[in-house]
């Protein structure tokens, strides 16, 4: 779903700052490397329309595949890391939240998503709020954070 939510993130950008774009006020943002926003907003110009539509298309497919995943549950909890889930909810609109769930056995903090049904987002809202009543995850830091640092001389 990458390629998909690049082409049409792009698309909307571009479509967002068009005036911008046209008025060459781009020409007097700081950084013009090749890597820079500005060069993406550029680029946008030259998504065929093909290749939007078909995206669009691709997207339309993963919204109907969410809603059937979905259509069964209230809230689906999934870990943070290793997944595609903010991709793919950034995609098809479904509310989602990630929330903090304690520390791996390096002492990296870990997160959990909640994904919603369209339109809901009460129900990962309230769901997130009971989690971070019942735990107290959200208060701690890792314990790198509580290290003193030198400061370079």
């Amino acid at each position: 779903p990458f390629r998909t939510f690049d082409i049409i993130l792009r698309a909307e950008a571009g479509a967002f700052f068009d005036d911008f774009l046209r008025s060459n006020r781009d020409d007097l943002m700081v950084e013009q490397t090749k890597r820079s926003r500005v060069n993406s907003l550029r680029q946008s110009r030259f998504i065929p329309a093909v290749e939007y539509l078909q995206a669009n298309r691709h997207r339309s497919r993963l919204i109907e595949s969410m809603y059937t995943l979905m259509k069964d549950y209230d809230v689906v909890i999934s870990p943070q890391r290793g997944g595609n889930q903010t991709l793919i909810t950034n995609l098809t609109g479904h509310p989602a939240i990630s929330i903090p769930a304690g520390f791996d056995e390096k002492g990296r903090p870990t997160s959990i998503i909640l994904v919603g049904n369209l339109y809901d987002e009460a129900s990962i809202l309230a769901l997130a709020n009971h989690f971070q009543d019942a735990t107290d995850f959200h208060n701690k830091r890792p314990p790198l954070l509580d290290k003193p640092v030198e400061a370079p001389n």
